[in-house]
């Protein structure tokens, strides 16, 4: 765009030349095709206009005819082609990208095999623009290619927290279980206590934590408090819960 705002701000015989104005509004069209959609892949439509407008442009633009002649910036519409060719292979049209190339490529040595003075460059300077397709057609394959780690990535992720999030409940639950059982033992044991009740307080200490593996939802303080006072007693006391699939989660 700055070659082309350059070309019409000159002053000379060819700002307004017919084939100037036709050539602007091809590269209009070719630039304005090739930045539509959201696709990373450019529908076929918009490829047609770019196509086009490539040609258009192009071939207008040698039709000035004004050779290296021409006040600076001389044949602007080449230097268009570095960028709007890439652009196309890069949405993933290089065969049509390559293909307009080709089509370019034939159009300005048929105009000078056919002796017409044309406002072109060199055949060998305009065989410098394939290498940037071909470096535009690589840029859909390598995204692809990098872009194609990223669900192992995210799995190998999500696992690694997972095993995280399930090893730092594993810690939290034992030590809360550890944190239980040893205020039970320093309530039911204490240092000062006499043998004869450690040893009976030990038992209905095992047996306390018998009920609370066996009978989780029964586990509650005022029941809890009364059965060790009645098995303190010498009352035999069988604490069941209900742990049948269907009632699992109902107390």
């Amino acid at each position: 765009m700055t070659f082309m705002g350059m070309q019409w701000v000159e002053r000379h015989q060819y700002t307004n030349h017919p084939a100037q104005i036709v050539a602007t509004i091809g590269f209009g069209v070719a630039v304005a095709a090739i930045m539509t959609g959201r696709e990373f892949r450019l529908s076929l439509p918009a490829t047609c206009a770019t196509a086009t407008g490539v040609l258009i442009m192009s071939v207008s633009g040698l039709m000035m005819g004004a050779g290296h002649n021409m006040p600076w910036p001389a044949h602007w519409w080449f230097y268009a082609l570095h960028s709007i060719l890439p652009l196309l292979a890069i949405r993933r049209r290089g065969g049509t990208a390559t293909a307009t190339f080709g089509c370019v490529v034939v159009v300005v040595a048929a105009a000078r095999a056919a002796g017409a003075t044309v406002d072109a460059p060199t055949l060998l300077n305009i065989l410098n623009v394939f290498p940037t397709i071909f470096a535009g057609a690589l840029v859909p394959l390598l995204i692809r290619r990098a872009t194609s780690q990223f669900p192992i990535a995210t799995e190998d992720a999500l696992k690694h927290d997972e095993a995280e999030l399930r090893e730092g409940t594993h810690t939290g639950y034992l030590r809360r279980n550890c944190e239980w059982v040893k205020a039970m033992i320093e309530f039911a044991l204490p240092d000062d206590l006499p043998m004869p009740e450690r040893t009976r307080n030990a038992r209905l200490l095992e047996m306390r934590l018998r009920d609370s593996i066996r009978s989780p939802f029964l586990d509650v303080p005022d029941l809890t408090r009364e059965v060790w006072n009645a098995r303190k007693r010498g009352v035999k006391v069988t604490l069941l819960d209900d742990l049948t699939p269907a009632r699992a989660f109902h107390r």
